[in-house]
């Protein structure tokens, strides 16, 4: 599959734009005393983003609506922090972004007064979140002059404030907060029999294997502090003897995404280029579980052909070959005579 351009927002909206999940997270990350305001059962998940485009590479979002226990909607809208340390300036993006959401709101026609909304930045990064929450404390103003300020504070849910075993939530949103917590730490192998054992025990096992889909695919684009070795011998932990099996299935899922979003372009060139950055995806993950760091050293050789269908044997390849010359010669044949 074509490479997704920031991990880490595909695996947020993966898990908190489904309804449940966003219910779980409103309930136990946000303060008790905003939480007991809502009808939890009215809330709903909104598909428009805020962000400029230029922050995109830093920032997600998801706004949910809800309805106050006394009938009036309100707002929740989170801002995920992609980056390892904290944003300065967050309660000024903060600020930009509620007043898009309320001529959102105008242009849709609701009525006056303009619904509440309540800001939460969502921080995952290793560095410990000292920015002020306030947006008044980016202003000097004198006495006089306050009242001409805007004043909000925004919720913070910073998952380095937690322990493990702080983090709540139903199976998939908890196995989500771990993740999100220590991918960007040395101690994430250490942590992937945990989060994929929550993952196991959801019992309806379809959703189990797409969560775990999800969550793989985030481990291999969104850190390098893991290889497939370690995926492969944490799937075996919890699960035993699946390692083996789920990986190449996976491997194998990503291919064919590829080919789906090649033909999802309409054209012979976006249906190749799509073919082939699947099949580049699944050669990387075959060559690390077969042969580890030594079989990912043919990848910038491999990188550079064009032929899907020689891309194809090489795939097929790095599932059943048993050593990195075999598969060295599917792309480089021996030159006549043996040389």
């Amino acid at each position: 599959m074509a490479e997704i351009p920031n991990p880490h927002d595909a695996f947020f909206r993966a898990t908190l734009s489904k309804q449940e999940a966003a219910r779980e997270f409103v309930i136990h990350y946000l303060p008790a005393e905003v939480v007991a305001l809502f009808d939890l059962d009215s809330l709903q998940v909104s598909k428009d983003s805020f962000v400029d485009e230029e922050l995109r590479a830093h920032f997600s979002d998801l706004l949910y609506q809800v309805t106050g226990k006394d009938g009036r909607p309100s707002l929740v809208y989170l801002l995920f922090e992609h980056k390892s340390r904290p944003e300065p300036l967050v309660a000024l993006d903060l600020l930009r972004y509620q007043v898009r959401i309320w001529r959102f709101w105008l242009d849709q026609r609701r009525p006056l007064p303009l619904p509440p909304i309540v800001p939460v930045v969502f921080y995952h990064g290793r560095a410990k979140w000292l920015v002020p929450r306030d947006f008044s404390d980016l202003v000097a103003v004198p006495t006089a002059l306050e009242a001409y300020v805007p004043r909000f504070r925004y919720a913070l849910c910073d998952l380095s404030a937690y322990s493990d075993g702080e983090l709540k939530g139903a199976l998939t949103v908890r196995a989500a907060m771990l993740l999100l917590k220590h991918v960007f730490s040395d101690d994430l192998r250490d942590r992937l029999p945990e989060i994929f054992r929550l993952l196991f025990e959801i019992p309806d096992t379809a959703s189990g294997l797409r969560a775990l889909e999800t969550f793989l695919r985030y481990v291999v684009q969104g850190t390098d502090r893991v290889t497939g070795d370690d995926l492969r011998t944490a799937l075996n932990q919890t699960h035993p003897h699946r390692g083996d099996e789920i990986m190449p299935t996976v491997a194998e899922q990503w291919r064919e995404q590829g080919l789906q979003q090649g033909l999802q372009q309409g054209h012979l060139q976006g249906l190749q280029q799509g073919i082939r950055q699947g099949l580049l995806k699944a050669i990387e993950v075959g060559l690390e579980l077969r042969f580890g760091v030594d079989g990912l050293r043919l990848l910038p050789e491999i990188r550079k052909l064009d032929d899907v269908d020689v891309l194809e044997t090489i795939a097929e390849g790095a599932k059943t070959l048993t050593t990195i010359d075999e598969v060295r010669r599917l792309y480089q044949p021996p030159l006549p005579g043996g040389q």
